[in-house]
């Protein structure tokens, strides 16, 4: 069971025309998002930026500048609706160019998950015989924190996945939360989005496959 989630969904210009992010925020806050601004320091100068409040929580957001657009929302499912209407002004604004501009996409995903003993998740993926092996450098009785895997090809066009998990940890106590951190990168937002809504499914297998 996912008991909180963060999704920090990042559509960035590597190559074609700059965003008109000044429509982009109008489009916005004629949808009553609330604006603020700030600069970026960043290698090819200050970058402005637009934070955008959505109106509805008003909590997550949408920030965008000439280079793209950022969603920072705390829920799956409505990061998929702030991600749709991102891409919806996103393209209105573009058009005929969209085809030609190359994306960099990046996803940052923090999920919570509820499980029993999950300090004992890593143990079922690295071996004890494995960590015997350490014992002459840092003793004994070694645990294993945390857990990584990866697919796809680290670099453009495709599809790279890294999956961190690790139990949050209470002193005296028995953990009943797993944090599994996913970072995606790819240039497919079609693709990007298909991974986003099929997170609480991967979740669900994944955490069966650990802990059963």
């Amino acid at each position: 069971m996912i008991e909180k989630s963060r999704v920090v969904y990042k559509n960035i210009i590597k190559m074609g025309p700059e965003l008109d992010f000044e429509r982009f925020k109008m489009k916005l806050a004629e949808r009553r998002f609330k604006q603020s601004e700030r600069i970026i320091p960043t290698p090819e100068g200050p970058l402005k930026e637009y934070v955008m409040t959505e109106p509805k929580y008003l909590r997550d957001l949408i920030i965008v500048s000439r280079k793209g657009f950022v969603v920072d929302s705390r829920d799956i499912n409505y990061a998929l609706e702030l991600i749709t209407l991102a891409y919806d002004i996103y393209e209105n604004i573009m058009r005929d160019y969209v085809e030609y501009i190359q994306t960099d996409i990046m996803g940052l995903y923090e999920i919570i998950v509820l499980v029993k003993n999950a300090e004992e998740v890593p143990s079922k993926v690295i071996k004890e015989d494995i960590l015997s092996k350490f014992d002459g450098y840092l003793g004994t009785d070694i645990k294993p924190f945390g857990v990584s895997f990866y697919k796809g090809i680290p670099a453009a066009p495709h599809e790279f996945i890294v999956i961190n998990l690790a139990p949050v940890l209470i002193p005296f106590q028995k953990s009943s939360r797993l944090k599994v951190n996913i970072t995606y990168r790819g240039t497919d937002s079609e693709k990007a989005i298909r991974f986003i809504r099929d997170i609480p499914t991967f979740i669900e297998k994944l955490v069966k496959v650990l802990v059963d």
